[in-house]
């Protein structure tokens, strides 16, 4: 926490200067060195995610852990669902960065789409949840129980018992149990 006042002023000057992938891996390191950027950085973060996410794109890095959070979670917050989709598109073409080595999901887009539809869910998103069920549904074919479990939660929120029963159709046709599938409608309906 020492450093604190040293990196709000580094990174507000590279800001400034255009350098958004040295903004990046400050606040990265940030985190390593226990300083946490989260509560300090959150309104800069919000209003620079998509550049920091255009400027690695265009460099050619797909997302790895250390970007997911920035870009994914400003963007569900801010409601950029435009940004959410390019993000899942990366991770369906690539799996991982190509010029990374770090991985946070298998190649494949199933272990994205659940993170991301978890993160909806909890952040209350719910007209998100259905675009991102959408764009699951016409991108990456089937979905697995977990996927159906936050969408489930999400309508059991805002009490949209419509989608829900819909999904529930879906899910039982998916569930492994018939336990598994007593767990997810008593979600909906409590």
């Amino acid at each position: 926490m020492v450093f604190s006042v040293e990196y709000k002023y580094t990174i507000r000057l590279v800001l400034k200067l255009g350098e958004r992938k040295f903004a990046h891996d400050l606040v990265c390191l940030m985190g390593k060195n226990g300083v946490d950027p989260t509560e300090q950085f959150k309104a800069l973060r919000l209003r620079k995610t998509g550049d920091v996410f255009n400027t690695m794109h265009k460099a050619g890095y797909g997302c790895d852990e250390a970007t997911y959070d920035p870009v994914i979670g400003a963007a569900i917050l801010l409601k950029k669902s435009d940004l959410v989709f390019r993000f899942l598109d990366d991770t369906m073409k690539f799996g991982a960065s190509p010029k990374l080595s770090m991985q946070i999901f298998p190649p494949g887009p199933s272990a994205a789409y659940l993170r991301v539809l978890q993160d909806a869910e909890k952040a209350n998103q719910y007209k998100l949840v259905k675009m991102i069920v959408e764009h699951i549904e016409k991108n990456a074919g089937a979905m697995t129980i977990d996927m159906y479990e936050a969408i489930l939660s999400s309508c059991a929120r805002v009490r949209d018992l419509e989608a829900a029963l819909e999904n529930e159709v879906r899910c039982v046709k998916r569930a492994r149990n018939d336990r598994e599938c007593c767990f997810l409608l008593d979600q909906v309906c409590c």
